[in-house]
């Protein structure tokens, strides 16, 4: 049996750790990104001593510097962790079956996509069974309104959760507002988006997404069919969507 000698000294635990965590959790928490002096002032901690953490973050890969507006946020370190830990989610096992029933019936290539505080997130692909395969890393982040999965999210979200993310891809891309709500609006009524253009930086040329709803109606995940230009089809009654529709909704019922 421990002492109360060792029980404290088990509680006490390492305050350089708790206090690292906290710098990242204040990140995490804030819907703008942080420069150090906003760290310093959210966190109560001198501009000197943040820059210490700071430091040892940027060398790690857990944080990255803009440098443009000097202000920090994830890197790719921490994302690696978020996709690691999000393995034991329900989903992401789940999805597993559905994603390698897209490949033994369609022979495309699909992706499981969730939604993270930086907006969507790849966490697990399959690859088709082509020679030529379209490649989808795990860690990629869609961009909203460019990319079937972003435009998913944003038909599907509360308003209150996606309004900052479409407008700044509204502002970056200088794309006509209206347009955007008639096409989400699309989105919603046919079940499906798709892309069917090719985006710089957008893994394949075609892409179609449907979104795994929960029992009232909330998206909590979507998966991606990505492929090429002549070998997916993209309009309502095609296999490829039909089967994408039948797959996304036994995973919706699946997680009821």
């Amino acid at each position: 049996m421990a002492t109360d000698k060792e029980k404290k000294r088990e509680v006490q635990g390492i305050q350089s750790v708790e206090h690292a965590f906290f710098i990242l959790d204040t990140i995490k928490k804030s819907k703008e990104s942080l420069t150090l002096s906003d760290i310093s002032r959210l966190t109560n901690m001198s501009k000197s001593r943040v820059q210490k953490y700071i430091n040892s973050f940027l060398k790690l890969e857990a944080l990255v510097r803009s440098d443009q507006d000097y202000t920090y946020s994830f890197g790719s370190k921490l994302l690696e962790f978020g996709v690691h830990a999000l393995k034991s989610n329900d989903i992401i096992e789940m999805s597993d079956y559905f994603l390698k029933e897209i490949r033994n019936e369609l022979n495309q290539s699909s992706a499981l996509n969730i939604w993270t505080q930086n907006g969507p997130l790849i966490v697990k692909s399959e690859p088709s069974g082509e020679p030529i395969s379209i490649d989808i890393q795990p860690g990629y982040r869609p961009p909203i309104l460019k990319s079937a999965t972003g435009k998913c999210f944003a038909a599907y979200m509360e308003a209150s959760k996606i309004k900052d993310f479409i407008e700044k891809d509204i502002q970056q891309y200088n794309l006509d507002r209206t347009e955007i709500e008639k096409e989400l609006e699309e989105v919603r009524n046919n079940g499906y988006s798709f892309r069917d253009t090719t985006e710089e930086g957008v893994p394949g040329g075609v892409a179609i997404t449907c979104p795994v709803l929960s029992k009232s109606g909330n998206i909590l995940a979507a998966l991606s069919i990505i492929g090429f230009h002549d070998g997916l089809n993209t309009s309502p009654d095609s296999k490829e969507v039909q089967k994408l529709k039948e797959v996304t909704s036994n995973l919706s019922k699946m997680l009821h």
